[in-house]
């Protein structure tokens, strides 16, 4: 496969009992854009975003990404750096690796 657009930098957290795990990544793929989501409780902006993950980092549901190299987060910190405060911030909804003839090739997060 052909990473040729994978360029960016990003950073990713992962909240774990009592530290946040910092992980910068380079040479991976993001984009996002916000996005006015309306429901039964009011009208809310969202950072929607889809990131590509060459080879193998490891990311979950639910951590955090930085678009670009991010700050140091502590525990403390963690329930404050979220995207509807950071524009750069973004929370995956969903992980999906993708393999090749069993090889784990990249893996796609983002939140749709």
């Amino acid at each position: 496969m052909d990473y040729g657009l994978c360029d960016q930098t990003a950073t990713i957290y992962h909240k774990e009992k009592d530290t946040v795990v910092r992980t910068l990544v380079k040479n991976c793929y993001w984009e996002c854009r916000r996005e006015k989501v309306s429901d039964v409780y009011g009208t809310r902006m969202e950072n929607k975003f889809l990131l590509i993950l060459p080879g193998t980092h490891p990311i979950y549901p639910g951590d955090r990404v930085f678009f670009g190299i991010g700050p140091e987060v502590s525990l403390e910190e963690w329930s404050n750096f979220i995207p509807a405060k950071y524009i750069r911030v973004g929370e995956a909804e969903y992980v999906t690796p993708f393999y090749r003839e069993g090889v784990l090739c990249h893996t796609e997060a983002g939140r749709k």
